[in-house]
């Protein structure tokens, strides 16, 4: 006889009816459980897990479909089976309604409850699978997404607000662990108190959060239900409240505890939350520990730009302020645009970089006093091209290559070096021409002295549509008039 894995909770006021169908069960392999009361099942039921319940309609106090709801209450995947000795068809009908899988009469036979738990749990196992398939079909999506996302704070909201749609919670929190400190911080939170987010530090080992980072064990809390008492300690009785609380591991490395709930009203969370979170939560794992080495790298990335930005400065003293301006500009306007927070780091390092190509140029062109030649004219059009053939092998995380490359391609298509126009030049590009554009007319040059703000603002209105994306000018209008009277963009961040 195989040995079954599913507990069955027999309830009956008839002490024989509950001990005849346990050693039915048992002699099928099943752990049975025996209840003389729908209070008695209850009881149970906040005490261990069952599979399914078996229950008289009638029962003194609760009747067995008021058993049935409550217990689904706190199980929610439960399914159960009602018997009865005087069934109407009003009465069969309604126990169908209040979602119990089927109803047995009194007497019945082994073969009888056998084929009807048998038919009952298939179904069961049927209607599972299809949901927990559908629920898994956006979640693999989402996990595409997870590891492209660099950002460690978009990284952070992400997974947390796919966890509290796919798992319908209400609330929750994404805790990182410092491993030096060993200590749980939120990094990401939906629908808790700003307190809450500022004071929460636990270190492993305490609090629940803590407990589930030592454990390593996923942790399932309904109100009410029997608990760890190290875990009962740490609950607040009477907040109708159900949990979930999921370690985050990438190869047995503790990365953090994801932490969702809602109210026990709505829904308990079950089993087949924990399998649904178990691959969410390995996936975002990975791709936490992912983007913390992709940041390191960045770190290293960040010190290479700022080695090449200084070897632009040596050569071209404009250069430097200028990379500099167009940078702080640049990375403003993209804030305004709605870039992700990995677009405006690809906008800001392309914008520092963008004329490195100049190291290229003879430095008789580019100091030159006065006009170019046609001839000198070329050859500083290259300077796009030079940058970005120098930045292409330095595997930098973000795409600047393509930046650099266009920066001086104008919206009309008469720039260069590829006569691009309008959305087919990349948004950083634009965005860089249009801020590169404004600090040019407004620094000296070796062959001219800088133009007042009032006639720079002129030139840009002038080519807004033409030579410049007329959106970017736009915005970069806005904030050039929120920045006047307030100094300089550089001013303005040197003190924040």
């Amino acid at each position: 006889m195989a040995v079954r894995t599913e507990t069955i909770l027999v309830v009956d006021d008839q002490p024989s009816v509950v001990q005849l169908c346990k050693r039915l069960l048992e002699s099928q392999g099943f752990s049975a459980v025996g209840a003389s009361s729908g209070e008695e099942a209850l009881e149970k039921f906040r005490q261990q897990r069952f599979d399914l319940l078996l229950v008289d309609l009638v029962l003194p106090g609760i009747d067995g479909v008021e058993t049935f709801r409550q217990a689904k209450e706190m199980q929610n995947d439960l399914v159960g089976i009602v018997i009865t000795g005087h069934a109407t068809k009003g009465s069969v009908v309604d126990a169908m309604k209040s979602g119990l899988y089927g109803f047995i009469e009194k007497p019945f036979t082994m073969r009888e409850l056998m084929s009807t738990i048998d038919d009952v749990l298939q179904r069961n196992s049927v209607e599972k699978e299809n949901v927990r398939l559908r629920a898994f079909v956006p979640l693999f999506e989402v996990t595409k997404a997870m590891t492209s996302t660099r950002q460690l704070e978009d990284l952070y909201r992400l997974v947390l607000d796919t966890a509290l749609q796919e798992a319908g919670a209400e609330r929750g929190s994404l805790m990182h662990l410092d491993e030096r400190s060993s200590e749980l911080r939120i990094v990401a939170a939906r629908g808790l108190p700003t307190e809450i987010l500022e004071k929460t530090r636990q270190k492993v080992g305490d609090g629940i959060a803590g407990l589930v980072a030592e454990s390593r064990e996923p942790l399932i809390l309904n109100d009410g239900q029997m608990q760890d008492e190290r875990i009962a300690q740490l609950m607040r009785p009477g907040s109708n409240l159900s949990a979930i609380c999921y370690p985050l591991l990438s190869e047995g490395r503790m990365v953090g505890v994801l932490n969702l709930s809602r109210s026990s009203a709505i829904r308990t969370f079950s089993e087949s939350d924990k399998e649904l979170l178990s691959i969410l939560s390995g996936q975002a794992a990975s791709a936490i520990v992912s983007a913390q080495l992709n940041e390191n790298l960045s770190r290293s990335y960040v010190s290479t730009i700022e080695v090449l930005a200084k070897a632009i400065m040596a050569r071209d003293p404009y250069t430097r302020d200028h990379s500099d301006n167009v940078s702080l500009y640049a990375v403003r306007v993209a804030e305004e645009l709605g870039l992700s927070g990995a677009e405006i780091e690809t906008v800001r390092f392309a914008s520092i970089l963008h004329d490195i190509g100049k190291i290229g140029i003879s430095e008789g062109i580019l100091l030159k006093p006065g006009k170019l030649t046609d001839e000198e004219f070329e050859k500083m059009k290259e300077h796009p091209a030079i940058g970005a053939n120098i930045l292409a092998d330095a595997e930098f995380p973000w795409d600047i290559v393509p930046i650099v490359y266009h920066h001086q391609e104008k919206y009309d298509g008469t720039g260069y070096p590829d006569g691009l126009t309008g959305e087919a030049i990349p948004i950083g590009a634009r965005i860089i021409s249009v801020c590169d554009t404004y600090q040019a007319v407004t620094s000296d040059r070796a062959y001219r002295k800088a133009l007042p703000e009032e006639k720079a603002i002129d030139i840009l209105r002038k080519v807004s549509g033409t030579q410049l994306d007329g959106n970017i000018v736009a915005l970069f209008l806005k904030i050039h008039r929120e920045v006047d009277g307030k100094g300089t963009v550089a001013q303005q961040a040197i003190a924040a």
